[in-house]
């Protein structure tokens, strides 16, 4: 009797589960998810039957401008649900327990409740409006999208299986993924973190962790990482020497002043734009064919060496020159300075030279070579100023000088640093091959060599003539006069006749 008894319930329970279900109001209150019903070949006739029911395993209702799914829970035997940009804002798949497959994104859900859908294998419902979101029962989950919501915590530490987490843009202050040892992707950038320890997660190939406010990484255990984006954060050195098989790297807008990037021989992309870099060296980075280091400090002969440094692209496998971004010349604060002749010896490697001009990335042909004007700190009894402190071959420069009061310009030149007193790049007040053009007040011209140049400068005491009309004979012995014949005390400045002679008294 009691079996009888339990396989009537068996078969009410059967038929309860797989009873047909008409497509009408009542049950599917949204038009636009009937008529996708409707429209499908196991709908087409109004009624869904227990047999067409436990056939429908995915349901694709994208882009349909639905905003209310009930009538979902009907579809028990449900895998695979794609709901993606829509206008929902609530989704109930509490009974479609057999699905593994779940993407919502792209919708206006608040909330989302995903416990009883234990078999759930990838998740994707980012670009929501969700403030929080529980996985802890989604042991099996491989692939979890939960980015651009206002989640401010996330707990995946029950996810052990994780593949790829994507939680970017949301305002956590904390991540802890380190019992996620089998993840290969994390992007967790534009959040509120402080600190990231991937230490555990030895199986890492793609890690986005920029904008999120760091100020130390270490990736030295993540040896098999591909691509790495760290920008914009406030580290202030980065260590990816044990990162042997990175493709990208992307290290922009943070605080180094040094990269070494020799053990990165696979390395095809470098971002390092808009740091304090000095220097930079490519030589073994043999793949490159992309580079993008603007923004920094760059010039002189360290830029002869980035770009001596730079391989030969090879334009039969890229299908184009590489990109060499080297120069913001809408930025006041550039640094980096490449020449013509530099450009030349890039382009002649397939590389083509890009500049920033008037917000737009451009061909750029390289600047002529500057050198820098070096002055004294101080001269003895005068100043020297130059209107500026380096400049290209042939520009004007302008030199300032001015004697102390009693003294007059002795002697003016330009020279080359290394102090070479012959040829067209020394330049005196007086002879010369290149010499100093006079101006008014003061000033001297000359053009700028192909070198470095030191000025120096020598003042000497006015020597006073033409004062005629002083009987000097009839002067009285240490008594001063000044140019007038006018007897003066001892505290007169200027130049005075003593004892027959001219003196300047400061």
């Amino acid at each position: 009797m009691k079996k009888v008894l339990l396989l009537l319930v068996a078969m009410v329970a059967s038929l309860s589960a797989w009873a047909d279900v008409t497509i009408n109001e009542t049950n599917f209150p949204d038009g636009n998810f009937r008529n996708y019903l409707l429209s499908e070949p196991s709908g087409s006739d109004g009624v869904l039957t227990d047999g067409e029911i436990a056939a429908i395993i995915t349901i694709d209702v994208s882009s349909n401008s639905i905003a209310d799914l009930t009538g979902i829970e009907h579809l028990t035997a449900l895998k695979n649900l794609y709901c993606i940009g829509n206008q929902l804002t609530a989704l109930d798949v509490s009974h479609n327990t057999a699905l593994i497959f779940l993407a919502c994104n792209n919708n206006q859900l608040t909330a989302l409740d995903v416990s009883q859908n234990t078999a759930l294998n990838k998740l994707y419902c980012y670009n929501n409006q969700l403030t929080a979101l529980d996985v802890c029962q989604n042991t099996a989950l491989k692939n979890l999208n939960c980015s651009d919501n206002q989640l401010t915590e996330l707990d995946v530490s029950h996810n052990t299986a994780l593949k790829t987490l994507d939680c970017s843009n949301n305002s956590l202050t904390e991540l802890d993924v380190s019992q996620n040892t089998a993840l290969e992707a994390l992007y967790c950038y534009n959040n509120q973190l402080t600190e990231l320890e991937v230490s555990q997660n030895t199986a890492l190939m793609r890690l986005g962790c920029s904008n999120i406010q760091l100020t130390e990484l270490d990736v030295s255990q993540n040896t098999a990482l591909e691509t790495l984006d760290c920008s914009d954060n406030q580290l202030t050195e980065l260590d990816v020497s044990q990162n042997t098989a990175l493709e990208m790297l992307r290290c922009s807008n943070i605080q180094l002043t040094e990269l070494d990037v020799s053990q990165n021989t696979a390395l095809e992309v470098l971002y390092c734009y808009n740091n304090q870099l000095a220097q930079l060296d490519v030589t073994q980075n043999i793949a490159l064919a992309y580079l993008d280091c603007s923004g920094n400090q760059i010039n002189g002969g360290n830029m002869e060496a980035l770009v001596a440094s730079l391989p030969t692209v090879d334009v039969d496998y890229w299908g184009e020159n590489g990109s060499f971004i080297v120069i913001d010349l809408d930025s006041e604060t550039e640094q980096n300075v490449i020449t013509t002749t530099q450009v030349a010896t890039a382009r002649g490697k397939n590389w083509t030279v890009y500049g920033l001009i008037d917000d737009d990335w451009q061909e750029y042909d390289g600047s002529e070579p500057t050198y820098t004007i070096s002055l004294p700190e101080s001269f003895e009894h005068g100043t020297v100023t130059s209107d500026k402190a380096a400049a290209s071959i042939g520009e004007t420069v302008t030199l300032t000088v001015t004697p102390d009061d009693g003294y007059e310009l002795e002697n003016l030149t330009v020279a080359t640093v290394d102090g070479e007193p012959s040829g067209a790049h020394v330049l005196r007040l007086r002879g010369g091959s290149l010499e100093l053009t006079p101006g008014e007040n003061g000033t001297y011209t000359f053009q700028m060599p192909a070198a470095p140049v030191t000025v120096n400068a020598t003042f000497k005491e006015t020597v006073v003539t033409g004062v005629e009309d002083i009987n000097v004979a009839t002067t009285k012995r240490g008594q001063r006069y000044n140019l007038m014949g006018q007897p003066v005390g001892n505290d007169y400045k200027g130049i005075v006749i003593e004892n027959g002679k001219k003196r300047v008294i400061k």
